[in-house]
Parts: C-alpha cells; structure tokens; sequence
C-alpha cells in the first residue's frame, strides 16, 4: 500500500477503518470532505475525481465479519474496501458547479438521443 497524499492527516483512514471494522453491514466507505453534500451523487463523485488515488488512497481489509445475509459472503466473512477522498491540507482548488439550466439541458439532449 502506498503512502497517502503529502501533508494529508490521517483521521479520514482511520474513520474508514473503525466504520468497516464495527459494523458488519458496511462493505465499501468513501471518506469525503465536510464541504461534500453527501446526498448529491454528483459530489461524492466530483471528489473521488479530484482527491483520490487509487494506488494510495484506497484500503482492502481482507476477512473480516460481515452480514450474514451477504450472499457473497464467506461462511460470514467477507473483505472491505475503504475510499478516502479528502483532500490534502495545502489543497488550494476552487470548486465550479454548473448551473441547473445547464445540467438539465445536458441530460435532455442525453435523453432524446438515446443515451
């Protein structure tokens, strides 16, 4: 596993790894930013894009208790996977949204062509 980004404090791992480690119902955990709205896909995607790396932002941990009801899950065993997608400390980017008449006109064209 490689080391996180540069000047990125740790407490984000470690929530992910106290989240998948107590509850057995949680298989995947993305770690974001309060500045993140966690009820807007779109967000959570927009840092995943712009704050994580797979080769040292991601962790598996193989074998641990899961939901039984799992149906991929091992004689109740299964592995996790935690996602953190805060940004470093020294991150300077300013965030751009669209607007709504932009978004909508984009996923129209979307629809009418079939997509």
């Amino acid at each position: 596993m490689g080391q996180p980004h540069c000047c990125r404090p740790p407490v984000a791992r470690q929530a992910l790894m106290m989240l998948v480690g107590l509850d057995p119902y949680v298989k995947f955990a993305v770690a974001v930013d309060d500045d993140i709205e966690l009820a807007r896909e779109e967000e959570v995607l927009w840092a995943m894009a712009t704050c994580f790396q797979a080769d040292t932002d991601m962790f598996v941990v193989p074998n641990v208790l899961c939901n039984r009801l799992d149906p991929s899950s091992r004689e109740g065993m299964s592995a996790k996977l935690g996602l953190d997608a805060t940004a470093p400390l020294e991150w300077d980017v300013e965030r751009n949204e669209l607007p709504d008449a932009a978004i909508a006109w984009a996923r129209e064209q979307s629809r009418r062509s079939g997509r």
